[in-house]
């Protein structure tokens, strides 16, 4: 299930779907932000928000995406979510380990 991220709420809502937290931080002096936060695992990961396409950023290493797949079936093993860009997922994420 692709969902756009064309809106703030739209973004917190694929995540919440996968079970990810977050937090939007950096606010400007009117309390607006365009970067929010969330941790998988112990990896941190800001998601750069705007209408059009947003940039994932993990480390040094920037992504841009204008969907989520908040429940994702990559071929491997737990919980995954999907990062897309244009139609196609990139990054997939695990958010989650399967438990045996």
């Amino acid at each position: 299930m692709k969902m756009v991220i064309d809106t703030k709420e739209s973004l917190e809502m694929a995540l919440r779907l996968a079970g990810v937290q977050g937090e939007w931080i950096n606010p400007d002096q009117y309390g607006f932000s365009r970067d929010y936060r969330i941790k998988v695992g112990e990896q941190e990961i800001i998601i750069e928000w705007y209408p059009n396409f947003s940039t994932v950023k993990i480390g040094n290493l920037y992504f841009w995406a204008d969907s989520i797949n908040p429940d994702s079936g990559y071929p491997y093993r737990g919980e995954w979510i999907a990062f897309g860009f244009r139609g196609h997922e990139f990054i997939h994420l695990k958010v989650k380990e399967e438990i045996e």
